[in-house]
């Protein structure tokens, strides 16, 4: 009787070693093994950026007044500014 408990027993250890093998042999991938990367099938990861995010993100920043242009009262006539002045390569030519 003890023989075959000891029997048992030693198949069992081996039963199991062999799953632990198979679950570990199940995890790896081509980014964690040298597999290629062919060999991952059809669930493949999503690729990963390697560029760190960056600390801040687009527009303004938090708690800062927002600035916004008065609107006219008719649209349509346009209003140029005289408040720069043109490089001379822009310039028009003057005719006189």
């Amino acid at each position: 009787m003890l023989a075959r408990v000891a029997e048992l027993t030693g198949l069992l250890e081996k039963a199991l070693a062999r799953v632990a093998e198979l679950e570990a042999r199940l995890k790896q991938s081509s980014s964690n093994s040298s597999r290629p990367p062919s060999s991952d099938g059809l669930a493949k990861p999503s690729p990963k950026s390697l560029r760190p995010r960056p600390g801040q993100g687009p527009g303004r920043p938090k708690g800062q007044d927002g600035v916004t242009l008065d609107r006219f009262a008719d649209p349509e006539v346009v209003r140029h500014s005289t408040s720069h002045t043109l490089p001379p390569a822009i310039r028009p030519c003057s005719t006189t």
